[in-house]
């Protein structure tokens, strides 16, 4: 492949600082990009793709889909665009660039991506922003063949299982970060499940926790981590039909859970080599299972490249949208968290136009006439109340659930104040 460009460090150490070079010059379009709505249609088709494959996923036969080599390059294309229009000043100064930071979006497709820390003030924020969407970028090239190398070792979390170049080891390099194999089942240092436990606790007469480290390593704990672990370990099995010697080199045995002999780990290195485990760190503290949640893992690996970019056509012409987008939409965190950022980014922008929030913001807009009085006096179809929303919404357009935009009917009214969260 390609060599880097000078200046990033790669292959370093967790954190490592990219070295100072002068700024770059802009970078030539080797692809023309189609119009938004051929792109739009080229993203659909890949997401389709993806949502038959999950319904499959512990068959043999679910592969992730392909994507064709002029539907790979109009992705990526698209991408290169999304960076080159982050990195100017305005974002360059809202999230913290620094001046050796200053070539990061000058990396292209197909090229390692320096690692960094997740959510962490060690470098600027832009610069883990552009590494992201480097990172989301190569997986519309590579995303496929680490998932497939994942599956081979049925989701193993400990990293020694993947020798070689392959899997998490693939997925580091190319993107910069990695995806959780595990699930957390207890969140210990979590003061608004200390706060729960102690208030069930008090109310039966039980052991009240002075704080989250005494909580931590209480037999309850560990009884509630078993407790939530087992289940999880038996879909597991279930799912994907593991025999007794798979489970055994899978770590994934029920028979291996005890709330007495929970092990400990105080590193990543030491992931997945149990069926569940407590991990303590750095003000962490955290319980642990051995399987993943695998709606995460296609979300993180073969969904979220494809929302970023499906949320960026729909921000990109809007500048105050688009500035949301890279706020809101693009996370630093890992690609799980990558991968629910965009969920929830691009779900509320489903709602945002639509006919119900249309409704909902013209009757909010209108309170002086909404009042309890006009309630109480209306009858049980809400006559009154249907009639004042079909003259407010009068003339008025918005997008339906099939993405059309049209004017509002007296029918979508209706719908919408017989059930305020119905899709019209």
């Amino acid at each position: 492949s390609a060599m880097p460009p000078m200046g990033i460090v790669y292959g370093a150490a967790w954190g490592a600082l990219p070295q100072h070079v002068p700024p770059r010059a802009p970078r030539p379009r080797a692809v023309e990009l189609l119009d938004d709505g051929a792109l739009m249609r080229i993203v659909e088709r890949a997401e389709g793709a993806v949502r038959e494959m999950e319904l499959q996923i512990a068959e043999q036969k679910a592969e992730p889909p392909a994507i064709s080599a002029e539907d790979q390059q109009q992705l990526v294309a698209l991408y290169d665009d999304m960076i080159e229009r982050f990195d100017v000043r305005e974002y360059q100064q809202k999230h913290g660039m620094q001046p050796y930071e200053s070539t990061v979006c000058a990396l292209e497709a197909g090229q390692l991506v320096p690692v960094y820390f997740a959510n962490v003030q060690y470098n600027s924020i832009f610069y883990r922003k552009a590494l992201s969407m480097a990172g989301l970028r190569n997986l519309i090239l590579c995303g496929r063949e680490i998932f497939a190398e994942l599956k081979a070792q049925l989701f193993a979390s400990d990293p020694s299982k993947y020798t070689g170049a392959g899997g998490l080891n693939r997925m580091k390099r190319m993107t910069g970060n990695m995806v959780d194999l595990d699930t957390v089942v207890l969140r210990c240092n979590d003061p608004t499940t200390l706060e729960t436990i102690n208030k069930m606790n008090k109310a039966k007469g039980n052991r009240v926790y002075a704080n989250v480290q005494e909580f931590a390593h209480s037999r309850q704990a560990a009884e509630m981590a078993v407790a939530a672990a087992l289940p999880l370990l038996e879909g597991f099995v279930k799912e994907f039909g593991l025999t007794k010697a798979q489970q055994k080199t899978r770590r994934v045995q029920t028979s291996q859970v005890d709330a007495g002999k929970i092990p400990v780990a105080h590193d990543n290195s030491s992931r997945g080599k149990w069926p569940l485990w407590q991990y303590i760190n750095a003000g962490v503290n955290t319980m642990h299972v051995n399987v993943p949640n695998m709606a995460d893992i296609i979300g993180a690996l073969l969904r979220a490249p494809f929302a970023a970019l499906r949320a960026y056509l729909r921000c990109k012409d809007l500048p105050e949208e688009l500035a949301r987008f890279y706020e809101d939409g693009i996370s630093d965190s890992c690609f799980n968290g990558k991968w629910k950022a965009l969920e929830e980014f691009n779900a509320g922008l489903d709602k945002q136009g639509s006919i119900t929030q249309i409704l909902a913001d013209l009757q909010a807009k209108h309170q002086s006439v909404f009042t309890a009085q006009f309630f109480d006096a209306d009858d049980r179809k809400h006559t009154k109340e249907i009639r004042e929303m079909v003259r407010l919404a009068k003339g008025v357009c918005a997008r339906d659930r099939s993405g059309a935009t049209r004017p509002i009917t007296k029918a979508d009214v209706r719908a919408w104040v017989n059930d305020p969260a119905v899709e019209i």
